[in-house]
C-alpha cells in the first residue's frame, strides 16, 4: 500500500501554505511507516502484429518457494491486510487511452484494482483476473490491490498491456508481499493477467516505467532498493547491489540490474528515453536514509543527491546533473521531459523532515530548456507538470499547483503559468491531482486523474471539466 503523504505579508502566507500543502501531499514518502509484517491474526500491490515479440500465454502457475514463505502467504490470503491504512485510492500515472480506439480507457486504483471502459468512461468493468492481491481484513469479500503506477498499452497491438505495481515492501516475486508486485502482462485487453517477472529481481517498483519508442524490446523498470521490512525476510540488506533500475533488451524475457552511481535508497522516480536516440536516457532521482524503530521506519532527508542522471550509451556510463539545481532542491520526486523537445523538462523536488518545517519552508519547482544544463525556478510551485504530446515545440504544459492556481497551464515551457478552470473538488483540496493525459488524436481533449478514483474530461482544452469517474461509479 502506498503511504498517505502528504497575514500581513502575502509572501509569508504563500511560504506557509506551500510548505504545508507539500508536506501533506508527500507524506507517503516521509512520515513514519509501519514495518511490513504478516498479520498476527490480525496485525499492525484476433491479435495484431506487435512491436514486441508476443509470448505464448502460459497457464498461471505458482512459483516454487520456501515452505515458510508458503505458510506466510497462506496466512496473508486468509487473514488479509488493512486496506484502509493511509489509502487515498490514488491513481498515480495509470490512466491510459488506447491509441487506436480513443473510446477505450484503463485505470488502476489503489486498493480497488484495475478497470476498463470501452465507451469513453460512461461505464467501467473490473479486470483483475490473474492478479495477486490479499483480502481486505475489514471486508474479506474484497481484495486489496497495491498501487498501480502505470499501465502501458502496446501501440502496435493494443490488446497487449503491461501493468506496473509500486509501493510494496522490497521483495522477490516468490516472497510474501512480493507476489503482489512486479510487472503484469495481458494479451487480451485486460481480461486476464500473468506475472512476467521471474527469479531474483526486486519487484518493489518505484512508480515509473519506460519503453523505448524506437525499439520496444528495450524497457526500464526502476525499483525501491530499501532493505526488506517484513520480519520474515531472509535477506536483511538491499536486494540491489549495482543499481536500482532493471533493463531488458529482449522484451522482458530477461532483466539486468544496471550499473549506477548509487546513493542510499536511490530511486529513479522518472525515466525518459530520447525518441531520437535510444542510448540517450535521463533519470530523475531522489535518495534518502532511514531511522529504523521496532514497528516503524522514518525516512531521513539527505543533502547529497544526484538529482538527474544522464547517459548517452544506454546506461553504461553516467553524468550527474545535480549541481544544475540549487541545494537543497535536488531530491526529485516528480517531473516530465517533453518527447517532442528533449531539451525541455520540468522537475519537482521535495524538502521534508525536521530540517524543513512546513511553516518555514518554501517548496520550489524548476524548468529547463537546455536539456538540464541550467534550471530556472517556476513562478509557482508545480506539484505535477505534464507536456502536451500534440505540441511539437514542447512548450505547452498542464500542471497542478495547490492553492496557487490549482489547475494551471504554461505556453512557454514553464516560464509563466496561468490558472484555468478547476473542478470544485480540486479547488477545495478534496482531491489531489496525479496526472494529465491527452487524447491521442484530439489535442483539445484532455483527461485529469487524481485521488479517490477521480477522472475528469475536458473537450475544450481545459476550459471546462466533466467528472467521468469516482469510486461510487466503480463496480466491485
Amino acid at each position: 500500500m502506498s503511504k498517505g503523504i502528504y497575514t500581513a505579508i502575502i509572501a509569508v502566507i504563500i511560504v506557509v501554505i506551500v510548505g504545508t500543502v507539500a508536506l501533506s501531499l508527500q507524506s507517503v514518502k516521509i512520515e513514519q511507516k509501519p514495518l511490513a509484517k504478516e498479520p498476527e491474526i490480525p496485525s499492525t500491490q484476433p491479435h495484431e502484429q506487435s512491436n514486441i515479440e508476443e509470448k505464448k500465454e502460459p497457464e498461471q502457475q505458482k512459483a516454487s518457494r520456501d515452505p515458510k514463505f508458503e505458510e506466510q502467504s497462506k496466512r496473508l490470503h486468509e487473514y488479509g491486510i488493512d486496506c484502509t491504512h493511509e489509502n487515498t485510492y490514488g491513481t498515480r500515472s495509470s490512466f491510459s487511452i488506447d491509441s487506436k480506439n480513443s473510446n477505450t480507457f484503463y485505470i488502476g486504483i489503489e486498493g480497488r484494482g484495475v478497470y476498463k471502459s470501452v465507451d469513453k468512461g460512461l461505464t467501467w468493468k473490473k479486470i483483475t483476473k490473474g492478479l495477486v492481491a490479499y483480502p481486505d481484513m475489514n471486508d474479506k469479500s474484497q481484495l486489496c490491490f497495491p498501487d498501480i503506477s502505470e499501465i502501458y498499452i502496446d501501440p502496435a497491438n493494443t490488446q497487449r498491456l503491461l501493468l506496473i505495481t509500486s509501493d510494496i515492501t522490497t521483495a522477490y516475486v516468490d516472497w510474501p508481499y512480493g507476489e503482489t508486485g512486479g510487472i503484469w502482462e495481458s494479451l487480451d485487453g485486460g481480461e486476464s493477467w500473468m506475472q512476467t517477472i521471474k527469479g531474483k529481481i526486486n519487484v518493489a517498483g518505484s512508480g515509473s516505467f519506460a519503453v523505448d519508442q524506437k525499439n520496444p524490446k528495450i524497457m526500464y523498470y526502476p525499483v525501491n532498493p530499501d532493505t526488506p521490512t517484513f520480519k520474515e525476510a531472509p535477506i536483511k540488506e538491499s536486494l540491489n547491489k549495482k543499481g536500482s533500475v532493471y533493463k531488458t533488451t529482449d522484451g522482458g524475457d530477461t532483466w539486468e540490474e544496471m550499473d549506477m552511481p548509487m546513493l542510499p535508497s536511490l530511486q529513479a522516480m522518472v525515466i525518459a528515453i530520447d525518441p531520437k536516440d535510444s542510448n540517450h536516457i535521463i533519470f530523475f532521482t531522489q535518495s534518502h536514509d532511514h531511522i529504523y524503530g521496532e514497528n516503524y521506519i522514518t525516512e531521513v532527508f539527505l543533502h547529497k543527491q544526484h538529482a538527474i542522471l544522464e547517459s548517452f550509451d544506454g546506461g553504461k556510463t553516467w553524468s550527474k546533473l545535480g549541481d544544475t539545481l540549487p541545494d537543497p532542491y535536488r531530491a526529485l520526486f516528480d517531473g516530465d521531459v517533453s518527447q517532442n523537445n528533449f531539451n525541455h523538462m520540468i522537475a519537482r523536488p521535495f524538502l521534508f523532515g525536521p530540517e524543513f518545517p512546513p511553516e518555514k519552508t518554501e517548496q520550489k519547482s524548476f524548468y529547463s530548456t537546455d536539456g538540464g544544463k541550467t534550471f530556472e525556478q517556476t513562478p509557482i510551485y508545480i506539484w505535477i507538470g505534464r507536456y502536451d504530446p500534440h505540441d511539437n515545440d514542447g512548450n505547452h504544459l498542464f500542471g497542478y499547483s495547490p492553492w496557487q492556481g490549482w489547475v494551471v497551464e504554461s505556453k512557454d515551457a514553464g516560464k509563466t503559468w496561468q490558472s484555468i478552470s478547476s473542478p470544485p473538488e480540486v479547488s477545495s483540496y478534496k482531491v489531489k491531482i496525479g496526472n494529465f493525459v491527452w487524447d491521442p488524436k484530439d489535442p483539445n481533449t484532455v483527461y485529469m486523474s487524481g485521488d479517490y478514483g477521480n477522472v475528469w474530461q475536458s473537450t475544450d482544452g481545459g476550459k471546462t471539466w466533466k467528472n467521468i469517474l469516482t469510486l461510487d461509479k466503480l463496480p466491485k
